[in-house]
């Protein structure tokens, strides 16, 4: 197993969208709570699934640098 710098580049756009879609998330569960359709918020959990992969993405690339 590698070990990973506790510091390491982020593209900035990828942490953005991150914070982005999260917002999204919380909108969307707080909408859910007060009409009862959870359905609503699947998507934007989908969305924050994607970005936290491009994230993974770039720390793996990062692993890779380091050993």
């Amino acid at each position: 197993m590698s070990v990973v710098p506790s510091t390491v580049p982020v593209d900035g756009a990828i942490l953005r969208d991150l914070l982005e879609r999260r917002n999204e998330l919380v909108r969307a569960i707080t909408a859910g709570m007060a009409s009862g359709d959870w359905d609503q918020v699947m998507t934007p959990f989908e969305g924050l699934l994607v970005a936290i992969k491009r994230l993974e993405a770039g720390l793996e690339a990062v692993e890779r640098q380091t050993s």
